[in-house]
Protein backbone atom coordinates (compact mmCIF):
# COMPACT_ATOMS: atom_id res chain seq x y z
CA UNK A 1 0.00 0.00 0.00
CA UNK A 2 2.90 2.42 0.71
CA UNK A 3 4.68 1.67 -2.77
CA UNK A 4 1.56 2.59 -4.48
CA UNK A 5 0.92 5.64 -2.89
CA UNK A 6 4.61 6.91 -3.06
CA UNK A 7 4.05 6.06 -6.90
CA UNK A 8 0.71 8.22 -6.70
CA UNK A 9 2.96 11.16 -5.24
CA UNK A 10 5.37 10.67 -7.60
CA UNK A 11 3.54 10.42 -11.01
CA UNK A 12 0.87 13.44 -9.67
CA UNK A 13 3.76 15.86 -8.71
CA UNK A 14 5.43 15.01 -12.18
CA UNK A 15 2.95 15.27 -14.03
CA UNK A 16 1.62 18.64 -12.29
CA UNK A 17 5.61 20.43 -12.24
CA UNK A 18 6.25 19.21 -15.73
CA UNK A 19 2.41 20.74 -16.60
CA UNK A 20 3.46 24.06 -15.39
CA UNK A 21 6.68 24.40 -17.14
CA UNK A 22 5.40 23.42 -19.99
CA UNK A 23 2.77 25.71 -20.30
CA UNK A 24 4.69 28.92 -19.08
CA UNK A 25 7.49 27.33 -21.36
CA UNK A 26 5.45 27.40 -24.60
CA UNK A 27 3.85 30.55 -23.46
CA UNK A 28 7.02 32.30 -22.85
CA UNK A 29 8.21 31.36 -26.42
CA UNK A 30 5.03 32.45 -28.12
CA UNK A 31 5.10 35.93 -26.13
CA UNK A 32 9.19 36.55 -26.42
CA UNK A 33 9.96 34.14 -29.36
CA UNK A 34 13.54 34.77 -30.07
CA UNK A 35 13.83 38.34 -28.75
CA UNK A 36 17.04 39.32 -27.24
CA UNK A 37 15.19 40.83 -24.20
CA UNK A 38 12.89 39.57 -21.39
CA UNK A 39 9.13 39.87 -21.03
CA UNK A 40 6.55 39.64 -18.43
CA UNK A 41 4.14 36.68 -18.63
CA UNK A 42 1.41 36.91 -15.99
CA UNK A 43 3.78 38.11 -12.71
CA UNK A 44 7.25 36.09 -14.28
CA UNK A 45 9.70 38.39 -15.99
CA UNK A 46 10.65 35.93 -19.01
CA UNK A 47 13.82 35.72 -20.83
CA UNK A 48 13.73 33.59 -24.45
CA UNK A 49 16.44 31.01 -23.38
CA UNK A 50 14.65 30.58 -19.73
CA UNK A 51 11.41 30.17 -21.44
CA UNK A 52 12.52 27.43 -23.85
CA UNK A 53 14.47 25.52 -21.14
CA UNK A 54 10.81 25.48 -19.17
CA UNK A 55 9.65 24.12 -22.70
CA UNK A 56 12.30 21.33 -22.62
CA UNK A 57 11.58 20.51 -18.91
CA UNK A 58 8.16 20.12 -19.26
CA UNK A 59 8.23 18.03 -22.04
CA UNK A 60 10.90 15.86 -20.55
CA UNK A 61 8.27 15.67 -17.34
CA UNK A 62 5.24 14.69 -19.58
CA UNK A 63 7.05 11.94 -20.92
CA UNK A 64 8.97 10.52 -18.04
CA UNK A 65 6.11 11.10 -15.72
CA UNK A 66 4.16 7.85 -16.74
CA UNK A 67 6.23 5.29 -14.68
CA UNK A 68 7.00 6.22 -10.95
CA UNK A 69 10.24 5.50 -11.30
CA UNK A 70 11.21 7.79 -14.41
CA UNK A 71 9.06 10.45 -12.68
CA UNK A 72 11.31 10.46 -9.12
CA UNK A 73 14.33 10.53 -11.90
CA UNK A 74 12.79 13.67 -13.34
CA UNK A 75 11.33 15.40 -10.41
CA UNK A 76 15.49 14.39 -8.71
CA UNK A 77 16.43 16.24 -12.02
CA UNK A 78 14.33 18.78 -12.65
CA UNK A 79 14.27 20.25 -8.99
CA UNK A 80 18.32 20.29 -8.99
CA UNK A 81 18.51 22.32 -12.11
CA UNK A 82 15.65 24.80 -10.73
CA UNK A 83 17.47 25.23 -7.31
CA UNK A 84 20.83 25.32 -9.41
CA UNK A 85 19.42 28.07 -11.71
CA UNK A 86 18.11 29.60 -8.27
CA UNK A 87 20.71 30.23 -6.54
CA UNK A 88 23.00 31.29 -9.40
CA UNK A 89 20.60 33.57 -10.09
CA UNK A 90 20.69 34.82 -6.38
CA UNK A 91 24.48 34.55 -6.62
CA UNK A 92 25.59 36.71 -9.43
CA UNK A 93 21.94 37.72 -10.96
CA UNK A 94 21.92 40.15 -13.82
CA UNK A 95 18.84 42.80 -14.43
CA UNK A 96 15.49 41.66 -15.59
CA UNK A 97 16.49 40.73 -18.99
CA UNK A 98 19.16 38.31 -17.70
CA UNK A 99 18.36 34.62 -17.69
CA UNK A 100 19.55 34.73 -14.14
CA UNK A 101 17.09 37.42 -13.42
CA UNK A 102 16.51 38.57 -9.70
CA UNK A 103 12.78 38.99 -10.13
CA UNK A 104 10.80 37.57 -7.50
CA UNK A 105 7.99 35.72 -9.10
CA UNK A 106 11.05 33.79 -11.22
CA UNK A 107 12.92 33.21 -8.35
CA UNK A 108 10.22 31.78 -6.01
CA UNK A 109 9.35 29.53 -9.22
CA UNK A 110 12.64 28.31 -9.36
CA UNK A 111 13.94 27.76 -5.82
CA UNK A 112 10.26 27.02 -4.35
CA UNK A 113 9.19 24.64 -7.33
CA UNK A 114 12.92 22.89 -7.77
CA UNK A 115 12.95 22.36 -3.56
CA UNK A 116 9.25 20.72 -3.82
CA UNK A 117 10.33 18.62 -6.73
CA UNK A 118 13.41 17.27 -4.77
CA UNK A 119 11.15 17.07 -1.52
CA UNK A 120 8.35 15.04 -2.57
CA UNK A 121 11.71 12.85 -4.77
CA UNK A 122 13.67 12.28 -1.77
CA UNK A 123 11.66 12.44 1.22
CA UNK A 124 9.86 9.55 2.49
CA UNK A 125 6.28 9.88 3.01
CA UNK A 126 4.45 10.85 6.17
CA UNK A 127 3.77 7.84 8.20
CA UNK A 128 5.57 5.21 6.38
CA UNK A 129 8.16 5.31 9.84
CA UNK A 130 5.77 4.15 11.70
CA UNK A 131 4.16 1.78 9.23
CA UNK A 132 7.25 0.16 8.68
CA UNK A 133 8.09 -0.53 12.35
CA UNK A 134 4.73 -1.65 12.97
CA UNK A 135 5.11 -4.58 10.06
Amino acid sequence: AQQAERARVLIATGRFASGLLFSLGLLGVLKTGTDEGALELFTFTVNPAAAWIWLVLGLVGIAMSVDAGRAQIYLVGTGAILVGWGLLALALGGGASSMLTRDTSTLALHLVGGGACLFVALAPLPGSARGAASD
